[in-house]
């Protein structure tokens, strides 16, 4: 322990020793050293744990097949062959996809040197600007209109008018378009009523209706779609085959039914009755033929 002491007007530091320990000045013992307990500070590692085990490196086989199979989620891989033969495919399908890219950008470098002004007309668009707008900022409409012997005279006006004429072409098409949607809706509504079709009849009919004009539309044409349509324009022939055959069928069992019921005499001929002559039979109807061949046809 140290105490100031006087001498000769002065203050010195006097050291002394502590009687519990019997140390001498200066000396550090062994009970003078107090050992506090070590608090972690908030959120540091345990001892413990900072010593754990190494983490254990990716496993790329794996994520390389999971990539795969993301990219084909319809694929099943019957085997290693099955996998890696879709893998070089879609790897074949990114290096074509790079090369696009490669030129894309080497045909937009070669636009922007030689119209350094066209990059920031597109900066302007990305922010918000209109076409006109920014193109208004860094051009003038002179300046987009070649003067008399402009090399690019000739070319600015081909461009022109063919521009024009797709205007043209446009508005015709647009408006063929919204009276042939309107014609269609009336041709609905009249097959509907004429056909005593429900809502939902008519709904489903029109949908497989659509579904083969799309197959049309992206040049699919399927044998279900020829079956259907050689059904509809063969229709009245085919009524007509049937009623014929009908007709014809008709009369053969006609002359048949009455081979069989001829009665059998003494070979002199029948002589008929001078009354009222038998009512002849109600001819039938081809609706009527068609549906007894029809029944017959089954029973055979």
């Amino acid at each position: 322990m140290t105490k100031l002491k006087e001498k000769e007007g002065e203050l010195t530091p006097e050291v002394t020793t502590p009687p519990e320990t019997g140390a001498t000045p200066g000396e550090v013992t062994p009970e003078a050293v107090v050992t506090e307990p070590v608090v972690p500070e908030a959120g540091a590692t345990p001892p413990e744990e900072a010593a754990a085990a190494p983490e254990t490196p990716p496993n790329y086989s794996e994520s390389f097949r999971n990539r795969i199979k993301s990219a084909y989620p319809d694929d099943e891989f019957a085997d290693d062959e099955a996998f890696f033969a879709k893998a070089s495919e879609q790897l074949d399908n990114l290096e074509e996809y790079r090369n696009k890219n490669r030129e894309i950008n080497q045909v937009l470098r070669d636009i922007f040197d030689s119209e350094p002004v066209v990059p920031e007309v597109l900066k302007d668009m990305g922010k918000g600007a209109s076409f006109r707008a920014a193109v208004a900022r860094h051009f003038s409409v002179d300046e987009l209109t070649p003067g008399e012997g402009a090399p690019d005279e000739e070319e600015w006006k081909k461009n022109t008018e063919a521009r024009l004429a797709r205007l043209k072409e446009n508005e015709e098409y647009n408006t063929k378009k919204a009276e042939s949607t309107e014609f269609s809706a009336k041709s609905i509504k009249e097959f509907a009523d004429e056909t005593n079709l429900s809502e939902d009849q008519a709904t489903e009919f029109l949908a497989k209706v659509g579904e083969a004009l799309d197959e049309v539309y992206e040049g699919r044409i399927s044998k279900s779609f020829l079956t259907s349509m050689y059904r509809a324009l063969n229709y009245d022939n085919d009524l007509k085959t049937a009623q014929e055959t009908g007709r014809i069928t008709g009369r053969n069992e006609k002359i048949e039914t009455a081979k069989e019921t001829k009665p059998k005499g003494d070979g002199m001929p029948v002589i008929a009755s001078s009354g009222t002559p038998p009512e002849s039979a109600k001819p039938k109807g081809w609706i009527d033929e068609v549906y007894e061949q029809e029944q017959k046809r089954n029973i055979l």
